[in-house]
């Protein structure tokens, strides 16, 4: 159910030329995705509201995210996951 709602957010942000692709959680928002950092960032705040979670500042610092390293960080945090 989680990597479902993950998936609407994440589509809010992708380029028409990723909008259709199947999403997998191995998946890279800047190499695979083609996000750049301000859209990730942006991505991380609109998952922060529909979560209802707050972001460490460490996640920022990760080299390479994925969508599956993102839906750990939710599913540590959220109160709907557990």
């Amino acid at each position: 159910m989680l990597f479902s709602k993950l998936e609407r957010i994440v589509r809010e942000f992708l380029s028409s030329r990723f909008r259709n692709c199947e999403l997998s959680e191995e998946m890279r928002f800047y190499d695979d995705l083609g996000l750049d950092s301000v859209a990730y960032y942006e991505l991380l705040a609109e998952c922060e509201n529909c979560f209802r979670i707050r972001f460490s500042d460490r996640i920022l610092e990760e080299e390479s995210p994925t969508i599956g390293g993102l839906l750990e960080h939710i599913t540590r945090l959220s109160p709907d996951s557990g």
